[in-house]
């Protein structure tokens, strides 16, 4: 269970995820083994997972969209599944609203989307519409430093 130190530690994180753990304790007011403890805890209840994650300016060949599925509820969950395993796809959301689900995709040009579109997540069973946004610029995002 996640407790107030714990979101804390998540915080400091989430603004530098290089920082280190005697930092982390410093800024806190806790013993650096502590830190140490919570994060490994964190790791492994897969509550937290430390990756780097690219700013999509810095490769001006990357294509970035959000697409809107919807999807035949009874079998959102597998759907969800198979979106999982495809490599391009970066975060799913299951939402309400107009889509059932979000998904944000990196792919290598406008052709490769296409490919994505219609090969891969067009052809999940119990996908109905999809709806693309093509990300034109990102002037803010917290998980990239934005």
């Amino acid at each position: 269970m996640v407790d107030d130190l714990d979101n804390q530690i998540i915080e400091i994180l989430g603004l530098d995820g290089r920082m280190s753990n005697a930092s982390i304790a410093r800024n806190l007011g806790v013993s650096e083994g502590t830190i140490r403890r919570r994060l490994n805890i964190l790791k492994d209840e897969g509550v937290i997972n430390i990756k780097v994650v690219l700013n999509p300016n810095y490769l001006a060949s990357q294509t970035e969209a959000i697409i809107g599925i919807q999807v035949d509820l009874s079998v959102i969950r597998e759907v969800v599944l198979k979106l999982n395993e495809i490599e391009e796809i970066r975060w799913v959301n299951i939402t309400s609203g107009s889509f059932d689900i979000f998904v944000n995709v990196s792919t290598k040009s406008l052709s490769d989307l296409l490919v994505l579109l219609q090969n891969k997540i067009g052809k999940i069973d119990g996908v109905k519409k999809i709806e693309t946004f093509t990300t034109l610029d990102v002037p803010k995002d917290k998980l990239r430093g934005i």
